[in-house]
């Protein structure tokens, strides 16, 4: 959380562009939100008053197409103002409606130098999440950090739930607002324990202390939560463990599956450049979180970047093409009387 906020201070605010960036900056780490979703999100989205977002699938590229409300996440009032400021900036100074773009892809135009340069902000959503890591990329580096990807700040809300949610209650409804349907999810997807808070609850647990009743429910309301979350629910199998693939079909009619995995590693391949060349980092910090947060990256690299023979070893085939319905066809097949030799 410190080298956020260290990144926000060393920001700089003096053009649009810079107040839009600092303004993402401090939305990610606000709301906890996917960069796929700020990059589709519209003013009217963002309550003031309230404190909240509306993350409205029909508008909102939400994981699974899921419409929630998150909660300004307790990330500092600072935090919050600029947030605030940016909003007020775009209401009444650029005068956008509220089905206008929270965060509007950057203006280009011919310069002095004949080639293209930023040239304000355009009324427009970016149509991938891409400039919005690379406004990522730019910061941290400006502030003398390694990068750390947008997905990673919902890393950073999850340490910081460690710290400030006391009972069961609580850890739902902050798992709740990261848009998690299962406490679990958020925990052992994001969540892990520091070493040395580790190593303090440890001890701490080694010292005997008298459990109050209201500890003791707690503690039942927990153990309940977490056989909920390993289970699904009590005494129902546990499902077997699924492949995510990216599916097609043929013009025969029959369905073929591709493993993410395949399509994923083509683009850590591609971007492991700015990895130092380690494909695995780029993998893990970069491709796994934006396919992750939106189904729509996968195709598109798939099918901009990739050809059928790059994945066809591992294509699996899911459907048979549908046998032929000949009753069919001699009823309302079309038709010619032709002329055939004997």
């Amino acid at each position: 959380m410190e080298q956020i906020k260290h990144t926000l201070d060393m920001m700089t605010a003096d053009t649009e562009i810079e107040r839009r960036n600092r303004a993402l900056f401090a939305f990610t780490i606000l709301t906890g939100a996917r960069d796929s979703a700020i990059a589709s999100m519209k003013i009217k989205h963002v309550n003031l008053a309230q404190g909240c977002v509306y993350q409205d699938a029909r508008d909102v590229k939400t994981k699974n197409r899921k419409t929630f409300t998150t909660d300004f996440f307790p990330v500092g009032d600072e935090i919050r103002k600029i947030v605030e400021d940016w909003v007020s900036y775009l209401q009444t100074e650029k005068l956008w409606s509220n089905d206008d773009p929270l965060f509007p892809k950057t203006q280009l135009a011919v310069g002095t130098s004949q080639q293209f340069e930023a040239a304000g902000l355009q009324c427009e959503h970016w149509s991938t999440a891409t400039p919005i890591r690379a406004i990522f990329k730019e910061a941290f580096g400006g502030a003398g950090l390694p990068y750390f990807n947008p997905h990673s700040f919902r890393n950073t809300l999850v340490q910081l739930c460690y710290s400030k949610c006391c009972t069961p209650e609580q850890t739902k409804a902050w798992s709740q607002n990261l848009g998690h349907e299962n406490v679990l999810t958020t925990f052992t997807s994001y969540g892990e324990v520091g070493r040395q808070r580790q190593a303090e609850i440890m001890r701490g647990l080694a010292n005997p202390h008298q459990v109050s009743q209201s500890n003791a429910d707690e503690i039942a309301e927990a153990r309940s939560l977490l056989i909920d979350g390993l289970c699904g629910h009590p005494r129902q199998p546990q499902e077997k463990q699924k492949m995510k693939m990216l599916t097609i079909e043929m013009p025969d009619g029959s369905k073929w599956g591709v493993p993410v995995e395949v399509i994923a590693r083509s683009r850590a391949a591609h971007y492991a450049h700015e990895f130092d060349g380690n494909v695995e980092r780029s993998m893990a910090e970069d491709t796994m979180p934006l396919f992750e947060s939106d189904d729509y990256e996968v195709e598109s690299w798939a099918a901009n970047n990739m050809n059928w023979s790059d994945v066809e070893a591992q294509a699996k085939k899911l459907q048979d093409a549908p046998a032929p319905d000949f009753q069919e066809a001699w009823v309302n097949g079309e038709k010619a009387v032709i002329d055939v030799a004997a």
